[in-house]
């Protein structure tokens, strides 16, 4: 009995081998891309990171603050930020935590200080303290700025959980994205301080 033939026929798909070299190329290409930034990511997701890294690093600032009797100054100046600590008669980097070292904004990213015209900085009684020309602080500010113009805070953190007004509004740049949502960190008396948003600029104004 014969049989009929059956012709081999070539076959031109990949080996199981080959399959799973190939997903762990992909695997190790989307890591690296990740990791770098490069994906995933966007201009409203680097405003709301940054809006929320900054209300984290203060709050925990004044709780080293308390626990540790320091006196704390953040230093704010073309979109970055940095915590300070009064130390020898001296505001010097506050580095024993990576949280509070400088920190830059992504270029996407506005970062604005507002310090007048708030409403509630009246009520503030550290506001009223820092106005003394006795003060220590004062004395320091000017002393500093003549002399080696060191960093000076604008917003302090005092050991007594106390905080003098401010506000921090985080928004994107014109160029980056048509979304005109905010952020804002705010400090009115003591720790901890307000995170809100996003928000739209006319709900910010007082």
């Amino acid at each position: 009995m014969k049989y009929p033939d059956i012709q081999r026929t070539s076959q031109s798909g990949f080996t199981i081998i080959e399959v799973l070299v190939v997903i762990f190329l992909i695997g190790m290409l989307t890591s690296v891309v990740v990791l770098s930034g490069g994906f995933g990511r966007s201009p409203e997701k680097d405003l709301e990171k940054e809006a929320q890294r900054f209300h984290a690093a203060f709050n925990f600032a004044s709780e080293y603050a308390l626990l540790n009797r320091y006196e704390i100054g953040v230093f704010i100046e073309k979109n970055k930020y940095e915590f300070l600590v009064f130390s020898e008669s001296k505001w010097v980097p506050l580095d024993k935590e990576k949280v509070f070292k400088s920190r830059k904004m992504p270029e996407n990213v506005m970062m604005t200080l507002q310090l007048e015209g708030l409403s509630w900085s009246q009520d503030n009684l550290l506001s009223s303290w820092m106005q003394d020309d006795d003060n220590l602080l004062d004395e320091i500010t000017l002393s500093e700025k003549e002399e080696e113009k060191k960093k000076i805070p604008q917003i302090y953190i005092l050991s007594s959980g106390e905080v003098s007004p401010f506000r921090v509004k985080f928004e994107l740049d014109d160029d980056a994205s048509d979304d005109d949502r905010i952020y804002a960190v705010t400090g009115k008396f003591v720790a901890p301080v307000e995170l809100a948003g996003p928000l739209e600029e006319i709900e910010l104004e007082e």
